[in-house]
């Protein structure tokens, strides 16, 4: 991994805002050409934020792109463009919580600085066997007071707290995994309650989640006089916050169904979006005095509105889309790709 082959608290922390619920193989790709276009705190200080979503853009969880712009400002004009490397100074960064610090503070700055995500939760839980859901406050409690007493203890010996908290993470993420640990191979099997008692599968106790909610959604492909598709930008905070997006709308409980040009279902961690992607020439649908403010935000408001060609959306460098738009246009390529096919010589 890329990351690890550096001390640089930027580069460090860009990587572990970009791993937060993503999976490494996901990452690698995006964090190297992030780098490569902004090397520096300074350099992603001074691009536009829009620029950033684009780069980021597929990755998910956007909130995390636009802290890490405003970061990297805070960073510049407050600490003179080096990252912080006392806990106190660092939390004031934002987007920088608990969890990113540790990492930052002791494997950039070999810091004694403790870290707790899902991957470490699930270590401490299996070696001491923690009762309660980690995400809960008082369990969250005892895990951190763990995490800190062994990284104090590590310190105090002279190793490397960094590499202690590195071990920890890719410890979870490699052998002590949530299904079917393997822990005949695992270089603490001996110091864990869990496998002396035959109780892996019980650890973490995890409560289960509660049934994600449908959203029905209807997708509106506007063309204007010369083919051109209608884009809306979201408002820069919330879901999907700066990224652009075809005008998207709820659909009421008993509205009657419109015919679709296709359909798109995509999974958010809170939410399934179910999509319908429906045709509405500009002044059919709407009366020649419609203007595009007149489409409502299914989540949140839009703010500005532009005329592009599917392929210039497409290509990916005029706006920045949320994977699930690009799989609406990606829907639209195909089905304009086919009726071309369909038409007689």
């Amino acid at each position: 991994m890329p990351w690890r082959l550096t001390r640089d608290p930027y580069r460090i922390w860009l990587s572990e805002i970009m791993l937060q619920q993503t999976q490494v193989a996901t990452v690698i790709p995006y964090y190297e050409r992030f780098v490569a276009r902004y090397p520096t705190v300074r350099d992603l200080a001074a691009a536009n934020v829009d620029e950033v979503l684009k780069l980021w853009a597929g990755l998910g969880y956007y909130s995390r792109a636009r802290n890490l712009h405003r970061g990297a400002q805070t960073i510049v004009e407050r600490f003179g463009g080096v990252v912080p490397d006392t806990p106190e100074l660092i939390r004031e960064v934002p987007g920088i919580g608990p969890y990113t610090a540790g990492a930052i503070l002791s494997i950039a700055y070999q810091k004694a600085v403790p870290l707790v995500d899902g991957n470490v939760a699930r270590v401490f839980s299996r070696l001491r066997l923690i009762e309660g859901d980690w995400r809960t406050p008082q369990t969250r409690k005892t895990l951190w007071a763990l995490a800190e007493e062994l990284v104090s203890v590590c310190a105090a010996e002279s190793r490397q707290p960094g590499d202690f908290n590195q071990a920890l993470m890719e410890l979870g993420a490699t052998i002590c995994s949530p299904r079917s640990p393997q822990c005949l191979i695992c270089p603490v099997n001996a110091h864990c309650l869990a496998y002396a008692q035959s109780k892996q599968e019980l650890f973490p106790q995890v409560e289960k989640k509660a049934e994600v909610p449908r959203w029905p959604l209807r997708a509106w492909i506007v063309r204007d006089s010369r083919g051109r598709l209608l884009f809306a930008q979201r408002e820069p905070d919330g879901l999907f916050g700066g990224l652009w997006e075809v005008p998207t709308e709820k659909i009421a409980p008993k509205e009657k169904k419109a015919a679709t040009l296709g359909r798109v279902k995509h999974v958010l961690s809170h939410r399934e979006l179910d999509i319908h992607i429906c045709s509405a020439e500009y002044g059919k649908r709407f009366s020649a005095k419609s203007k595009p403010e007149a489409f409502e935000c299914w989540s949140g408001a839009y703010v500005k509105f532009k005329w592009l060609t599917l392929a210039e959306a497409l290509r990916g460098n005029a706006i920045a889309l949320s994977s699930v738009q690009k799989k609406i246009l990606a829907a639209l390529h195909t089905r304009n790709s086919t009726d071309r096919s369909r038409k007689p010589l």
